[in-house]
């Protein structure tokens, strides 16, 4: 694989898991609407720390080293997985695959020193850029509307 291809498959995947709330209203709800999972008192909302914790997991899931860097191999193997789950949840592996790869300029705003890594720093700044960005009436809280509304190219 050329170094360009695994830049634009990191960069997609990355892009996606950081910032897309596609991303996260269906990794934490399962892809269904209201049982946001992320929501773990069961307010019906998520709040900031909820996003957080789940954003943190998500890291780990990607980080299989453990190093707080997420490289493209690691990247790309969790993106690929991430493709064949959801592929197999909506029976649509075009779009699966078009899902990840909407977000691709999107990793500008996370590898902020274009080293092609994510640090666990970057990674933060990152989420909390992009909960800032879908907490539409700045209550510090994202809810069911908030995340669809963010799901709208």
């Amino acid at each position: 694989m050329t170094l360009s291809v695994k830049t634009a498959i990191f960069a997609a995947a990355l892009s996606f898991a950081i910032l897309s709330p596609i991303a996260f209203a269906q990794g934490m709800s399962g892809g269904q609407g209201g049982g946001m999972r992320a929501d773990t008192d069961g307010d019906g909302k998520i709040s900031f720390a909820e996003y957080e914790a789940s954003k943190l997991k998500q890291f780990q899931q990607i980080d299989v080293n453990g190093d707080s860097v997420v490289t493209a191999d690691e990247l790309v193997a969790w993106s690929n997985a991430r493709v064949a789950d959801m592929t197999a949840r909506m029976g649509d592996a075009d779009r699966a695959t078009q899902m990840m790869q909407h977000r691709v300029d999107d990793l500008k705003k996370a590898d902020t020193d274009a080293d092609g890594k994510i640090t666990l720093v970057e990674f933060k700044s990152s989420y909390t850029a992009a909960f800032k960005a879908l907490d539409s009436n700045s209550d510090g809280f994202l809810t069911a509307d908030e995340l669809k509304a963010g799901m709208k190219p």
